[in-house]
């Protein structure tokens, strides 16, 4: 089977279904509802998608815009990547922000905080 990977940019989101639609300027297409791959789908699950807008690598079986899935979007130039090295997180664009570091062994956290449940403090000898 054929295989083709194409770039478009997000049309639409279907939260449900956790798909997007990719419109394809060079072909004047837009792809079925595609499933967006995750980083993690078992004992520990993930929902961010892209937005329409975003710029996002798609593959696609066969020929045609039809019958594939979104891999997700990336940077573009002129885009800043937030963090720093040694830094695993999720930066938000209200400012808000939760990240581990690694140089520190510490998670930071940049905004409000809700909690429920317990607040444990492990051994401290």
């Amino acid at each position: 089977m054929e295989c083709s990977v194409r770039v478009g940019k997000v049309s639409s989101v279907n939260t449900q279904k956790h798909a997007v639609r990719v419109a394809f300027s060079d072909v004047a297409a837009v792809s079925s509802e595609l499933p967006v791959l995750r980083f993690a789908n078992g004992w520990a699950k993930d929902n961010s998608l892209p937005s329409v807008g975003d710029s996002v690598v798609c593959v696609f079986m066969g020929s045609g815009v039809g019958s594939g899935y979104c891999l997700g979007s990336f940077y573009r130039s002129g885009d800043s990547v937030p963090g720093g090295i040694g830094q695993f997180g999720v930066y938000f664009d209200d400012g808000n922000s939760f990240c581990y570091d690694r140089d520190s062994k510490a998670f930071k956290i940049n905004g409000d905080l809700e909690v429920s449940g317990e607040i444990k403090q492990g051994d401290s000898s």
